[in-house]
């Protein structure tokens, strides 16, 4: 049965044994080199969360095709309408790391010593519930960098000089302190994860994200 909206599972990377059923059965192994891409125009960074979720699971050898499949499909490069089969695999996963992740708890207790990134669109930030939400608005205190702050309008990441002017911008200059980013469902908060580590930022992704926080009726709200 899947989690019930809102529920602290609900929309969450699976549990290991779950997420390593499904890698054995797409015949991905933690030894493979993987790219991973996605239409990064107008979505959700949805590339950057796969990458997030495979680093959870141990896997080293990851890339992000830079510009997605529209960039790919604007350099004539060859596609297919057939889907791709790989042999079924066993222990995909040898191994489960789960620091670049940070639960309600976590984000709770240690709050203080934070830095938190709301990297929806600003009218989300300001209270708008477009999905679903239990209530409207942001993180007290998280600073707004929507996600495709960091992206190009051809949907290419930007250098990472203009990332770091944009980061200095909102008053993060420190690499070395914790930074927590989140979303609506931790997806284009991974992606910005991604980013920020790729970077030499100190940063986690509140995989639960704002579904979870305005679920939960005791934590405060900001808009």
């Amino acid at each position: 049965m899947s989690a019930e909206f809102g529920s602290e599972k609900w929309g969450t990377v699976l549990e290991i044994d779950d997420l390593s059923k499904k890698l054995n059965k797409l015949g991905i192994k933690s030894t493979n080199e993987i790219v991973v891409y996605s239409k990064t125009r107008g979505g959700w960074g949805e590339d950057g969360r796969i990458y997030w979720s495979l680093q959870m699971a141990g896997f080293k050898n990851i890339h992000i095709l830079d510009g997605g499949i529209e960039k790919w499909k604007s350099e004539s490069r060859k596609t297919t309408f057939f889907k791709t089969k790989y042999p079924e695999v066993t222990n995909s996963i040898v191994k489960w790391d789960n620091s670049r992740n940070i639960t309600t708890d976590q984000l709770i207790k240690e709050f203080s010593n934070l830095i938190i990134i709301d990297s929806r669109e600003i009218n989300e930030y300001l209270g708008a519930t477009k999905f679903g939400e239990a209530r409207g608005g942001h993180i007290p205190g998280a600073i707004s960098i929507p996600f495709n702050l960091f992206l190009e309008k051809n949907g290419t990441l930007k250098d990472f000089k203009i990332i770091e002017k944009i980061l200095k911008s909102k008053g993060i200059e420190n690499k070395n302190i914790k930074i927590v980013t989140y979303c609506t469902a931790g997806i284009r908060s991974a992606h910005m994860q991604v980013v920020l580590e790729n970077l030499g930022y100190n940063a986690r992704n509140y995989d639960t994200s704002f579904y979870r926080w305005a679920a939960l009726k005791t934590l405060k709200i900001e808009n």
